[in-house]
């Protein structure tokens, strides 16, 4: 039937398959496959998963420059039992070989891999790639930097940087994620957007507010915080929030109980949020939506707090983390006079699309 459909459609311009055919019978498959890719004369986006490395020719059957590529390998090909372990090398290497003839047109490259590529083929150039998030992080040397010169979302995860000042090397960066960084990290006066870190921060917290202030900037407008629960977390985020002036939009760890009494801690925060925030975000850990649901009483609280706290803000969200997944479960209210309404996701989405990325596969039938 796939073969039917490929045959049968050949203006497609966007395509999104998954290989995970009988991997034995895959072999028999593909002189098919690739006939029916040859035929795509106008494919332009194309997303493939569990992609083994019998599979990976099909990048290269396309006729025409692809703009948007998205490959997750086959679990067949992970080098050890874990799925979040790396692709065997030879997987990398022949991805790197096929990707090279669109590496000059593509705007969208998505494999949690695609920054190992410039260290297996160095002559590997992507002038056109902006984003490189992978959810583990990635090396950051003058290798990436020469292979992407044009990024503007960068994700280094655990991995310490290798080069100075990343807003000089990629000037057009605007979202940077990271876990470790120094006085070198960033120019002082840096034009990065918006900054999301995890850290853990020193148990002094004049040294550990230091250690955050390395990141301000007048220009950062969206700010991600995240650390491991300490007494004095209120206290901490007061300095941070005063560091970073200019805020329109903040998601802090809400190390609360989400009820009343736990809302006048939290009092403290909402009087010190900057003038220029629109939209802030609390985040709660190992809640279910019963619990959240059932909580009406006190989101009735903490919207009327806002509303006379911090007349500025438009919209809140509570995020949480499930018990039972890990999933990013969130909901949003804009703010309207003395009232609030509940958003839907679509909204939501748009609204936070200048602060947070998230790279989206397209939806399976």
């Amino acid at each position: 039937m796939l073969l039917d459909i490929l045959h049968a459609r050949p203006q497609l311009r966007r395509l999104a398959l998954s290989v995970s055919l009988d991997f034995e019978d895959l072999p028999r498959y593909m002189p098919q496959l690739l006939s029916a890719f040859s035929g795509l004369s106008y494919l332009h986006a194309l997303w493939l998963t569990d992609v083994t490395i019998d599979a990976l020719p099909l990048i290269d059957a396309c006729p025409g420059q692809l703009e948007t590529l998205a490959v997750t390998p086959s679990h067949l090909e992970l080098a050890g039992s874990s799925y979040y372990r790396p692709p065997r090398p030879a997987w990398k290497r022949r991805l790197g070989a096929l990707v090279e003839r669109h590496s000059h047109t593509l705007r969208s490259f998505h494999c949690d891999y695609s920054w190992h590529l410039p260290h297996l083929i160095p002559s590997l150039k992507f002038p056109n790639v902006t984003v490189i998030l992978p959810l583990s992080g990635c090396r950051v040397d003058m290798a990436l930097a020469a292979a992407y010169p044009a990024l503007t979302h960068l994700r280094l995860g655990s991995f310490e940087p290798e080069i100075s000042h990343l807003d000089k090397v990629w000037p057009s960066l605007r979202h940077l994620d990271l876990e470790m960084w120094d006085s070198g990290t960033l120019s002082p006066d840096h034009c990065v957007r918006n900054i999301a870190f995890h850290a853990l921060l020193h148990n002094q917290r004049a040294r550990a507010v230091a250690h955050i202030a390395i990141l301000a900037s007048p220009h950062v407008t969206g700010l991600r915080v995240s650390w491991e629960w300490r007494p004095d977390t209120l206290d901490l985020l007061v300095e941070v929030i005063a560091l970073f002036p200019n805020l329109k939009y903040l998601s802090i760890p809400a190390f609360f109980d989400y009820n009343i009494e736990g809302l006048r801690n939290f009092t403290r925060i909402v009087a010190c949020l900057p003038a220029s925030l629109r939209i802030l975000e609390l985040r709660l850990m190992m809640v279910t939506q019963q619990h959240l649901d059932a909580n009406c009483e006190s989101r009735d609280a903490m919207i009327e707090l806002f509303i006379a706290r911090a007349p500025q803000l438009e919209v809140v969200g509570i995020e949480w983390m499930g018990i039972r997944t890990c999933s990013r479960n969130t909901y949003h209210w804009r703010i309207e006079g003395q009232s609030d309404r509940l958003l839907e996701p679509a909204v939501v989405k748009d609204l936070l699309r200048d602060y947070l990325y998230s790279y989206e596969w397209p939806e399976w039938p």
